[in-house]
C-alpha cells in the first residue's frame, strides 16, 4: 500500500503499486445508478469519487496527483468511461465510470504485449499492473457476481480477496508497528492543545479544523519540538500517517495559515477496511501507516458516550439526560467550538473534549 510521499523506482514496483491502487478503488467505491441527460447508466461512479478515495487515504498527495494516477488506470483499462464516448482522458469531475471486467483486462494486456514498451513508459507500467490483477482467479467477468463464501474470501467491488486480519495479527510487535502506534499516541495527545474549531476562507466553511502554523507553535510552546522545522517534521509524519489531512487535500503538512484537520473516524475505519482488499500483507512505510490507523481507531472506539454523558449530567442512566441542555450545548459548539462551563472540572472538560472534536457536538 504504497502512498504520494514514497516514490518506487522500477517499472515492477510502480505496476504492482498501480495494482493495489485499482484493487482499493475496488473496495472503496460503491457502483451506483447515475443519470445524465435522461439517460441512465448503471454500477457506475463519478469521476470524483476515485479522486476523493486516492487523497483521503493518502494514496495521492493532492487532486492533482489522484488525476494522474486516475488516468494512468484510465489507460490500462483498470476505469472505463460510461457516460462520453471516444473519452480519451480521465476527468475529475461528474463524468461517470465503471469498473472493467476480466475479459476487458485480458484483452488490453494482450494488445500491450503485443507492443514493443521503453522501460519506464505508462504502457511498461500498466502491463505490469495488469498482469498482476489478473493472476486473482477471482476477478469477475461481465454479466457475473459473487456469492458470499464459507472462508476468509472477502468480495469487493466485484473482487473476491482472502482477508488478511489473521496474517497481521501478532503478540509480537514490529519496529513498523510500533512506530505506527506511537504515531496515533502522539495524535491523541497533542489533540487537545490544538484550536479545533470551524473556519471560513473564501466564503466557505472548514468544520473542526485547526491553522498549521499555529499548530507549530503549540508543538514548540510544549516542548514537544525544539524548532518549527522539527515540529513540521513531526507533523508531516502524522499526515504521512492519514491521521491528520490538510482540508482540501492540496498541501503537506507547512508552517503556514492553512487549513487541517485529524481524519474522521468514518474516514479512518474506511481506510483500514480498504486493507483487506490487497493480495499482500503491508510491510515497511504501509504496515507504519496500517497500525497508525488502527491504533487510531482504538482511541476513537474506546470512548464509552454513555458513561461520559452520565458523569457531565451527574446520573447513573439515560433517564438523568437533559436533552434540551444537550442540545444547546451542540448548537453551542456548532458556533462557537469547545466551551466551558462553571460546574465542569478539568476531567470532564478532558472527557467531553474527544466527544465533541471526533463524534458529534
Amino acid at each position: 500500500w504504497q502512498d504520494a510521499h514514497i516514490s518506487n523506482t522500477t517499472d515492477f514496483e510502480k505496476g504492482q503499486t498501480l495494482a493495489d491502487i485499482s484493487l482499493i478503488l475496488r473496495a472503496s467505491i460503491e457502483p451506483k445508478q447515475h443519470t445524465r441527460y435522461r439517460k441512465t447508466y448503471e454500477n457506475c461512479f463519478q469521476g470524483s469519487e476515485a479522486v476523493e478515495v486516492l487523497t483521503s487515504l493518502g494514496l495521492a498527495a493532492h487532486r492533482k496527483s489522484a488525476v494522474e494516477t486516475c488516468q494512468r488506470l484510465f489507460l490500462a483499462s483498470f476505469l472505463v468511461s460510461v457516460s462520453h464516448d471516444n473519452e480519451s482522458k480521465f476527468r475529475d469531475g461528474t463524468r461517470l465510470y465503471r469498473f472493467s471486467y476480466r475479459e476487458e483486462l485480458e484483452a488490453k494486456l494482450a494488445d500491450l504485449s503485443s507492443k514493443e514498451r521503453a522501460e519506464g513508459s505508462d504502457d511498461a507500467i500498466c502491463l505490469i499492473a495488469l498482469e498482476t490483477t489478473l493472476e486473482l482467479p477471482s476477478l469477475i467477468n461481465s454479466g457475473e457476481t459473487h456469492e458470499n463464501s464459507q472462508d476468509d474470501t472477502r468480495t469487493f467491488g466485484g473482487v473476491a480477496v482472502k482477508h488478511l486480519q489473521t496474517r497481521r495479527s501478532s503478540k509480537l510487535w514490529s519496529q513498523e508497528q510500533q512506530i505506527g502506534s506511537e504515531f496515533a499516541q502522539s495524535a491523541a495527545a497533542w489533540e487537545p492543545f490544538l484550536d479545533i474549531k470551524d473556519r471560513k476562507y473564501n466564503f466557505k466553511t472548514y468544520p473542526k479544523c485547526f491553522v498549521g502554523n499555529e499548530a507549530v507553535s503549540v508543538l514548540v510552546d510544549k516542548s514537544i519540538a525544539k524548532t518549527r522545522e522539527e515540529a513540521v517534521q513531526k507533523l508531516n509524519k502524522l499526515l504521512e500517517a492519514s491521521l491528520i489531512r490538510h482540508v482540501t487535500k492540496d498541501h503537506l503538512f507547512e508552517d503556514k495559515h492553512l487549513f487541517y484537520e485529524f481524519t474522521p473516524v468514518t474516514d479512518v475505519k474506511r481506510a483500514i477496511d480498504t486493507m483487506a482488499a490487497l493480495p499482500t500483507a503491508p510491510v515497511g512505510n504501509a504496515l507504519v501507516k496500517y497500525s497508525a490507523l488502527i491504533q487510531r481507531y482504538k482511541q476513537f472506539a474506546g470512548l464509552d458516550v454513555t458513561e461520559i454523558l452520565n458523569r457531565f449530567f451527574g446520573c447513573e442512566d439515560e433517564s438523568g439526560w437533559d436533552l434540551v441542555d444537550l442540545d444547546n450545548w451542540r448548537n453551542n459548539m456548532k458556533r462557537w467550538g469547545f466551551g466551558r462551563r462553571e460546574d465542569q472540572d478539568d476531567d470532564m472538560v478532558a472527557k467531553l473534549t474527544p466527544l465533541c472534536v471526533n463524534v458529534d457536538p
